[in-house]
C-alpha cells in the first residue's frame, strides 16, 4: 500500500506540475510560454510513469476474500499505507503553514486574537493547499485524455471541490469538539 500510495501522490504532483506549467504558459509571454509548455509535457509523462507505477503495486477489493479475517486486515493495512504519502503531505503542509501563520502574527505585532487567527488561517490553508495539488494534479492528466472542454479549468475547479469533501467533515468536528471543550486547530 505505501508504495503505491507514494507513486500515486508523485503521479498527482506531476500532474499538478503540469496544470501549472499549463497556466503559466497561458499567460507569459512566448519564449516562456515554450518552456512552459517543454515543462507540462515533462510533467504529464512523470505523472502517466508514475501513475503506471501506482497501478502495477495497487490492490483490488475484488481480491479480498471478506469471508477471511487475515484477508480482511491485510487490505486494511494496505489502505492504510496507501493513505500515508497524501495525509503525510497535508499534515506538513498544516504544520508549515501554523508556522508561518504565527510568525506573521508575530512580525506584524498584531495582538492575541490576530495571532491566533493567522495561525488557524495559516494551518488550515497549509493542510488544504497539497490536498488541492494532489486532486488537481490527479484530474488534470485525465482531463486531457478524455479530451474534455477547458480541462485546466475543470481540473483546478474539481480539485477545490473535491479538496473541500476532505475538509469540510473535519472543519464540522472541529466545531462540534470545541464546544464539547475537546479542542481544536
Amino acid at each position: 500500500g505505501l508504495g503505491a500510495g507514494v507513486a500515486g501522490v508523485k503521479a498527482s504532483l506531476g500532474g499538478a506540475a503540469a496544470l501549472v506549467a499549463h497556466g503559466v504558459g497561458a499567460v507569459a509571454p512566448q519564449p516562456v510560454a515554450e518552456v512552459a509548455a517543454a515543462t507540462e509535457r515533462a510533467a504529464l509523462e512523470y505523472a502517466t510513469a508514475q501513475s503506471e507505477a501506482a497501478a502495477q503495486s495497487s490492490r483490488q477489493i475484488e481480491s479480498v476474500d471478506w469471508t477471511n479475517p487475515s484477508s480482511v486486515a491485510e487490505h486494511f493495512r494496505y489502505l492504510l499505507g496507501n493513505a500515508i504519502p497524501s495525509r503525510s503531505l497535508m499534515l506538513a503542509g498544516g504544520v508549515a503553514g501554523r508556522v508561518l501563520g504565527r510568525g506573521i502574527g508575530a512580525v506584524s505585532k498584531a495582538g492575541p486574537a490576530a495571532t491566533a487567527a493567522l495561525t488557524r488561517a495559516g494551518t488550515c490553508a497549509g493542510a488544504v493547499a497539497p490536498d488541492v495539488a494532489l486532486e488537481a494534479g490527479s484530474i488534470y492528466p485525465e482531463a486531457l485524455k478524455t479530451g474534455v472542454e477547458d480541462p485546466a479549468l475543470r481540473a483546478a475547479g474539481g480539485g477545490a471541490l473535491a479538496a473541500s469533501l476532505d475538509f469540510l467533515p473535519l472543519l464540522a468536528a472541529e466545531k462540534y469538539l470545541k464546544a464539547a471543550g475537546r479542542g481544536g486547530v
